[in-house]
Parts: structure tokens; C-alpha cells; sequence
């Protein structure tokens, strides 16, 4: 099962495909607490010096795990997350840090490959669709601290997109 790239059958591009999409939904989850993040410690800061500051919270914020920055964002005392919304965030985080160190080791599952990519596939979609619906809750947490904070979704936008992309 999963093969050299170069001969993987169908199926198994599809695993990876469900893979890849799974990780870019836990990316999102991940992206939003690190702006959730930004905007917390922000609260501590006064008037201009607020924006001045956004892009260097922002890139400290980012060198950090999913894992770090849920710790982060749960340690303020002012932000209330509600029961499901922490449950869902710590079941990302789990589900999350099992596909990106170790999803794919070999298994001793005695089902046949064909059994074994279809089993992947499902898991797969399943922690996709995990990941994707962790994040309407999470998104109105997070824009209700920007309104706080008076600070509107384009300018975050604004500042996230002249970042320099982290993967060169």
C-alpha cells in the first residue's frame, strides 16, 4: 500500500488527494487561531501602536504548533470558548497531529490493500469534514474579537496578505 508515487494506482492518489485535502482544512483551523492569537495579545496594546504591531505578533504567532497556539488562545482570561467549540478545537489538534506524524506508517492490518485505501479514503473524509466544520464557530469568535478590538476583516486581510509566504 502507498507506493512509490511514480506507481501508485488510483486509489491510492486518491488517499493522497483526501491527504492533502484534509491537511488544508486543518490549515484553516490553525490559520484562525493564529489570528485569534494576534488579536488577543492586541487587546493588551493602546491606539496606533495596535497596527504597528500586527505583523510581528502575527509572524510570532505563526512559528507556533496547532497545538501552542490552542494553549495560547485558551489561556486569556477575557475569551469565553464554549465547551463544544474547545472540544472540537482539541479533537482537531489530535486528529491533525496523527496524519502529519504518522498516518501513513505501515500498518499491520491484516485487510487487503484494496480494503485498506478504501478505509483510508473514508478516515480521510471524515477528518476533513471534521477540520471544515470546526471552523464557522471558530470564525465568529474570532470576528467578534476583532469587533472588539475595532478591527474589520479587510484590514486583517490587508496585513496577512503582505506577508511573505513561508514556504519558499
Amino acid at each position: 500500500m502507498f507506493n512509490d508515487p511514480e506507481w501508485a494506482s488510483k486509489e491510492e492518489w486518491d488517499a493522497y488527494a483526501w491527504f492533502g485535502f484534509a491537511l488544508s482544512e486543518a490549515q484553516t483551523v490553525e490559520m484562525l487561531l493564529q489570528v485569534l492569537a494576534t488579536a488577543l495579545h492586541m487587546d493588551s496594546l493602546q491606539g496606533t501602536e495596535r497596527r504597528d504591531h500586527w505583523p510581528r505578533l502575527y509572524d510570532s504567532f505563526g512559528r507556533l504548533t496547532l497545538g501552542t497556539l490552542l494553549m495560547s488562545v485558551r489561556s486569556h482570561k477575557k475569551l469565553q470558548l464554549s465547551e463544544s467549540l474547545l472540544q472540537s478545537l482539541a479533537d482537531v489538534r489530535d486528529l491533525r497531529n496523527r496524519l502529519v506524524h504518522g498516518f501513513f506508517r505501515p500498518s499491520d492490518s491484516p485487510l487487503s490493500d484494496v480494503e485498506r485505501l478504501a478505509d483510508t479514503t473514508r478516515e480521510l473524509q471524515m477528518a476533513a469534514s471534521l477540520f471544515r466544520n470546526s471552523v464557522p464557530e471558530l470564525e465568529r469568535t474570532v470576528y467578534t474579537v476583532l469587533d472588539q478590538l475595532r478591527v474589520t476583516r479587510a484590514e486583517v486581510e490587508a496585513q496577512i496578505s503582505t506577508r511573505p509566504a513561508e514556504i519558499k
